[in-house]
């Protein structure tokens, strides 16, 4: 997992470290950018994001926001290489009617 990291990262540890200690002072943390010249890393405080979890089908597609996103949702088997269960036809309906009207904002 750490092969791309070269030797740039040689400091990250003390940077990372030093706005921890930042973050234990102010108490209101916030994310903070290491920009270093192969990449750039934003790192947050734990709980810095909110993750609703989907309860429902449609409630999966509607978060879908663009057509790349809904596109990896709709050829999840492809996607991820794995075997899933096939889409129903209500479904495939379903998703077919979000890629419209994600189409139609796109358009205006």
């Amino acid at each position: 997992m750490n092969g791309g990291i070269g030797k740039d990262w040689k400091g990250i540890g003390k940077e990372i470290t030093k706005a921890l200690e930042d973050w234990k002072v102010r108490k209101t943390p916030t994310g903070f950018l290491l920009t270093y010249p192969n990449a750039r890393l934003t790192i947050y405080p734990k709980g810095h994001f909110k993750i609703n979890a989907c309860r429902s089908f449609e409630e999966k597609v509607a978060s879908c926001r663009t057509l790349d996103e809904l596109n990896g949702f709709a050829n999840r088997r492809r996607v991820l290489g794995i075997e899933l269960p096939k889409w129903t036809d209500y479904q495939r309906q379903f998703i077919m009617a979000r890629k419209y009207e994600l189409e139609k904002k796109k358009n205006g």
